[in-house]
């Protein structure tokens, strides 16, 4: 069995388990109702163990070799990816790095929080930070922190404004009309992303790794997709130092599905270091 077929099987036992909660959420509070729904439940917890157990086997040097003893349907917060995957173990040592590297910046960069924050505030109305929902690992949405670089309110804006990734969405980023004068200085030097050493230090981002989705995006990710899912999302990473922007959507996930396969500690102080070399330059920034 090929990875693409195994992990098509793996999502579709995913979507099958939301399928269930939704049906259940709207069945009638009977015994007959309840019984046909867990007899359903039932079945599709069966096809999504047997999609695991072969996704594992065919790619066993990027997934954890143990499987979990029972799969659970996931819990609302958990909005993308096949049920219960085990996630890869970290390479070790990343965590370490991580954590020493954003205390570190944290302290570094402390007048440079201040100066932002002073200069979002004085230059356009709004919160200094956007907060939003984003995708983490294992398809758990989690508090994303930057820096507010557009017109307070501007995510309602975005379907309409940039639309779905195809050949013509940077140059929509590239002449977004909500960006700030202020937020386009932030935004090409990538000064904007550094509240996410927050999220790092929380635990819910690494320093490098796939970047994270906006809840939006998820209709748009194929089965074989979901493998990104599998690390934390990164302030840094493959995208970022490969076009960011003026990538494809198709060449973004690759790029993420590559960097979880080849995932370590050597492998992310490389990219951390090409990074500072994209960020002087701010290719693809905008």
């Amino acid at each position: 069995m090929s990875d693409s077929t195994d992990t098509e099987a793996w999502a579709e036992g995913w979507h099958k388990g939301v399928a269930y909660e939704k049906e259940r959420a709207n069945a009638p509070e009977t015994e007959e109702s309840w019984r046909s729904l867990a007899t359903a439940r039932d079945r599709q917890l069966r096809e999504s163990r047997r999609a695991t157990a072969a996704l594992i086997a065919e790619m066993g040097d990027i997934l954890s070799v143990e499987t979990r003893a029972s799969l659970s349907l996931r819990s609302a917060s958990r909005i993308v990816g096949p049920t219960d995957i085990p996630a890869r173990p970290e390479p070790r040592g990343k965590n370490l790095v991580d954590m020493l590297l954003a205390v570190s910046l944290i302290a570094c960069l402390l007048p440079v929080f201040i100066a932002v924050a002073v200069a979002i505030r004085v230059t356009s109305r709004g919160p200094v930070f956007f907060i939003q929902d984003r995708i983490g690992r294992n398809g758990e949405l989690f508090p994303f922190i930057k820096f507010r670089t557009m017109v307070d309110g501007a995510h309602k804006q975005r379907s309409a404004t940039i639309g779905d990734p195809d050949e013509e969405i940077a140059d929509r980023y590239r002449c977004d009309p909500r960006v700030t004068s202020v937020g386009k200085f932030l935004r090409r030097s990538s000064i904007d992303e550094l509240p996410q050493l927050f999220n790092v230090l929380f635990g819910q981002m690494s320093i490098v790794g796939p970047r994270p989705m906006l809840e939006e995006e998820s209709h748009l990710l194929q089965p074989r997709h979901h493998v990104r899912h599998l690390a934390k999302p990164g302030l840094t990473g493959l995208w970022q130092i490969s076009g960011r922007k003026k990538t494809t959507w198709d060449e973004r996930m690759a790029l993420d599905a590559q960097y979880v396969s080849e995932c370590s500690v050597s492998r992310d102080l490389s990219i951390m270091a090409r990074t500072v070399k994209v960020v002087v330059s701010g290719d693809g920034a905008y």
